[in-house]
């Protein structure tokens, strides 16, 4: 385990080196890798760990009753993910999957309690306060009734993130379908008629936005 690499993941911002050596023995740490299609968790599942992506790239996937996988949230370095479900001990929603070939440390929540540094639960509460604003802008982007509107809160969310009007977007086709919550086809007809109209451009998940309000 790279003990200074870790010292600059933002989980572990402004603990020393020596210090964070000890602590993560003390909070029962695990480093596990996944392959590419590997669960992390299922759904389903009482955890009582949270997990922190050190490497690659991560869905969390609720699935329906009759099947149909929604993809609810995309995560990479360095996310934290499983905070609500380890402390609640409530099964799990949706799936962890991992998109790509991931590295994720575990902690244990239980053992983060017993511990109580005050400067590990600053850190997990801003990281908490930044998925919820995550949240907010999923809310806004799936609020729109129409497609168009969809994919242009959601392009232009991930223009703010990149600082740049273009950029790469972690989906395919179907995975931005299910995020956005709308049908395939229909996406693909939106984002051909926003190309035709000269609002953005786009190869694959490449993607440059051309018109702005």
């Amino acid at each position: 385990m790279n003990i200074e690499a870790l010292t600059k993941l933002p989980v572990f911002k402004g603990i020393e080196a020596n210090e964070l050596e000890s602590l993560l023995g003390k909070i029962s740490s695990r480093e596990v890798y996944f392959q590419k299609g590997e669960q992390v968790f299922s759904q389903g599942d009482i955890i009582h760990e949270i997990g922190i992506v050190l490497e690659g790239e991560l869905n969390g996937v609720g699935v329906d009753l009759v099947g149909h996988a929604n993809i609810v949230a995309h995560l990479s370095a360095p996310d934290i993910f499983g905070e609500a479900y380890a402390n609640m001990r409530e099964p799990m929603l949706i799936s962890i999957e991992a998109q790509t070939p991931a590295h994720i440390l575990f902690i244990d929540v239980d053992a983060m309690r017993k511990v109580n540094h005050a400067k590990l639960n600053e850190n997990i509460l801003m990281l908490i306060a930044m998925k919820n604003l995550q949240l907010s802008r999923k809310i806004l982007m799936i609020t729109p009734k129409s497609i168009s509107e969809r994919i242009l809160a959601y392009l232009s969310t991930q223009a703010a993130i990149h600082h740049s009007d273009e950029f790469d977007i972690p989906f395919d086709r179907q995975q931005l379908a299910d995020y956005l919550l709308v049908d395939r086809s229909a996406l693909s007809h939106s984002l051909s008629v926003l190309k035709r109209e000269g609002i953005i451009e786009y190869h694959k998940n490449h993607f440059k936005v051309l018109v702005r309000d």
